[in-house]
């Protein structure tokens, strides 16, 4: 469960009221509304209203984040674990062109990197890291990414960097 699942319960015109009831008297609110609506009001000076016409660069960093977030949902399907006996053949389509994203992108630095423990980095770079991990960690055969660190990381959390000697 969410921390803040209780946003998308909330009726919307009784979350407006609250709302202008802070703006009105922030402390006529209980102080964990205080905190939401101050960074709410951060948010929208930084960023402006969310009208749905955000910056074009913000909506790539979200197209990464679905990309990342497809192969952490959809990656196993194309991995190899079973030395033995060749996979199954599927077809989700993960390219990048499914998320919205082309080849003009590729050299482009996304914030999105964070996720997967890069930093900020190419969606090229994503996308090598993407490949390096649907193979546990080798290139060609050689392990340059500890196993088990691999495997860790493949529950969705943030992955810390590997020591890698």
């Amino acid at each position: 469960m969410d921390a803040l699942d209780f946003l998308s319960n909330a009726e919307p015109s009784a979350l407006e009221a609250h709302y202008r009831r802070y703006q009105a008297d922030p402390s006529a609110v209980d102080p964990s509304w205080r905190l939401f609506f101050k960074g709410f009001d951060l948010a929208t000076a930084h960023f402006g209203e969310g009208d749905g016409s955000s910056d074009p660069r913000t909506q790539k960093e979200f197209q990464v984040l679905a990309l990342v977030d497809g192969y952490r949902k959809r990656g196993h399907l194309f991995t190899r674990t079973n030395p033995v006996r060749t996979r199954r053949s599927y077809s989700p389509d993960l390219s990048i062109s499914e998320f919205g994203l082309s080849e003009a992108d590729l050299d482009t630095v996304f914030q999105a990197g964070t996720q997967v423990g890069l930093g900020p980095a190419t969606l090229r770079d994503i996308a090598r890291y993407g490949l390096t991990h649907l193979e546990n960690g080798a290139v060609d055969g050689a392990q340059i990414i500890p196993a088990d660190w691999i495997a860790s990381t493949r529950d969705g959390g943030r992955p810390k960097r590997p020591a890698l000697f």
